[in-house]
């Protein structure tokens, strides 16, 4: 059990470094009009890596609560 929530843990880590990095690129490369309340913005690298780093420590936390619900009881 533990290598299945371990390779789970990973394989949802690294899907979400590979959408970010190619959806962010789309975003700074103005190939893709990214969703800014109703503006057709074009990002800029800071902006994309803060978005990035803000999702993937909030998933690793999420994904760490589990063990914590568990070691409580």
């Amino acid at each position: 059990m533990a290598g299945i929530a371990t390779g789970l843990f990973f394989f949802s880590q690294y899907g979400i470094f590979s959408f970010g990095f190619w959806f962010g690129t789309q975003c700074v490369g103005g190939t893709y009009i990214c969703p800014v309340t109703g503006s057709d913005k074009i990002y800029t690298p800071g902006e994309v890596t803060a978005v990035f780093f803000a999702v993937f420590i909030g998933l690793y936390n999420l994904l760490q609560f589990g063990s914590t619900k568990t070691a409580i009881r």
